[in-house]
């Protein structure tokens, strides 16, 4: 579910972080414009809403 939310977030142009303990999960979102992140805190920021592991703006 995280992963097509975030494909369907990125679709309609907003910006998302995404992290994954197993980075090969999340590169499919990196390759389709979401920034990759290597700490679940570095995605999180003011301004940001944190989901199921997923950091979505």
């Amino acid at each position: 579910m995280g992963f097509q939310l975030a494909a369907r977030l990125l679709d309609a142009g907003h910006d998302v972080a995404v992290y994954n303990r197993t980075r090969s999960k999340a590169e499919p979102l990196a390759e389709r414009g979401a920034t990759l992140v290597d700490r679940p805190g570095r995605c999180s920021r003011p301004g940001r809403c944190l989901h199921h592991g997923l950091c979505l703006t």
